[in-house]
């Protein structure tokens, strides 16, 4: 007999019979604070720069892992783990709670979590659709066909958005890729395609300054300004 239960662990992601990614996100919360919690208590130790890269090495796996699933989480959820890197960026640069969430992170040179989730997925798709791997997701991505009519919209590499009948649909990867992909702007894209092209090689100081140029322009927005038509 099938046992049926609300919340299920599969591959490190707590899923729920809603697909709404509460008990994984209190998951990521409880994880993430307890490691932020540990950083406060040692943080006159150590440097700005010190304390940033332990941040990134404790907490930032937390957010990251599974996040282009979770990702469909209701926006008030996936508000509580900006609300902990927000934290964690006044514990490292000392500063006071009023003091702006956007200014912080241009200090620290980090992407708001929402910015971040944007270039994972897309990253995903770049390789999906340059390398055809893994083919279970490469398959769902397909181009716009307009038979043998050679259009504008088909050679920018638009993608085919399915016809959904049911709110659950919208949660597939098929549906949201070809739709993250389609509304990004060219010039995330364009940085994406240069990290990608170059990840193989011996990242040298000119390579690493010209990606930090193209990422830094785009941190410059919000997402709103990133994925807007």
């Amino acid at each position: 007999m099938i046992e049926t239960v609300n919340t299920f662990k599969y591959l490190g992601l707590y899923l729920d019979s809603h697909l709404q990614f509460g008990p994984h996100i209190d998951q990521v919360v409880d994880k993430a604070t307890a490691k932020l919690s540990l950083l406060y208590k040692t943080r006159w130790l150590f440097d700005q720069e010190t304390a940033l890269t332990l941040y990134k090495s404790l907490v930032t796996p937390h957010f990251d892992y599974g996040t282009v699933v979770y990702e469909v989480s209701p926006q008030y959820q996936l508000q509580r783990l900006q609300v902990i890197q927000n934290a964690a960026a006044r514990m490292i640069l000392l500063e006071e709670e009023y003091f702006p969430v956007y200014e912080m992170h241009e200090k620290l040179n980090i992407d708001m979590l929402a910015t971040r989730r944007c270039k994972s997925m897309v990253k995903i798709i770049y390789t999906c659709l340059h390398d055809k791997e893994p083919s279970y997701l490469y398959d769902k991505l397909k181009p716009v066909n307009y038979g043998n009519r050679v259009t504008r919209v088909a050679a920018s590499g638009v993608l085919e958005v399915p016809k959904t009948n049911a709110k659950y649909d919208q949660y597939a990867f098929g549906f949201r890729a070809p739709v993250q992909w389609n509304l990004t702007k060219v010039e995330l894209k364009s940085a994406v395609n240069e990290i990608q092209k170059h990840s193989s090689k011996p990242a040298g100081e000119e390579y690493l300054a010209y990606i930090s140029l193209k990422v830094d322009s785009l941190r410059r927005h919000s997402i709103s300004s990133l994925l807007s038509a």
